[in-house]
């Protein structure tokens, strides 16, 4: 998608890792998940993926919410994420 190699672009040349665009880009298509969903979307352990959307977690472009046990994760709204993105 060409919005996904926008955001892939701008991701990088911000420093992000390639982890977390693949989870940014994963969770976006998606929706709302769990980490253990997103790694199998994405091919990776979930080990890793739960540490991307950690990370986005504290750059502020990820929201998390707790659902009993359960962990779900989603991405902001895009203009949430140029706020963010003017800010880096």
């Amino acid at each position: 998608m060409p919005d996904d190699i926008y955001v892939n672009s701008l991701f990088r040349s911000l420093g992000f890792y390639e982890n977390e665009i693949r989870a940014y880009l994963g969770l976006a298509e998606i929706g709302k998940s769990t980490a253990h969903l997103l790694s199998k979307k994405l091919g990776i352990p979930r080990s890793t993926a739960y540490a991307a959307l950690e990370s986005l977690v504290k750059k502020g472009l990820v929201s998390i919410a707790q659902k009993g046990a359960t962990t779900f994760f989603s991405v902001f709204k895009q203009q949430e994420i140029v706020n963010v993105v003017a800010v880096v």
